[in-house]
């Protein structure tokens, strides 16, 4: 999600009950939270935090670490 219109998009897709999987790049999931609501005004941002609380259960992180034969593995957190 690259816009604040794709955002919110999304958020209105899970608020009215529709699965959405989506990617954003970022460090983990709190900063992934922290850059949707960023993404929307200051005095917006409380509204986001609230809307985002209602419909996700999860948000999930994932990251491709070394593996010792070389390449890489996905590693995941929530």
């Amino acid at each position: 999600m690259r816009d604040r219109e794709t955002i919110d998009f999304a958020l209105t897709a899970a608020e009215t009950g529709h699965l959405v999987f989506s990617t954003l790049h970022t460090i983990d999931a709190s900063r992934t939270v922290d850059r949707i609501v960023g993404t929307f005004e200051a005095g917006d941002q409380q509204t986001i935090r609230t809307r985002l609380a209602s419909p996700f259960r999860y948000f999930i992180s994932q990251r491709l670490v070394p593996k010792k034969s070389g390449g890489r593995w996905p590693f995941a957190r929530c």
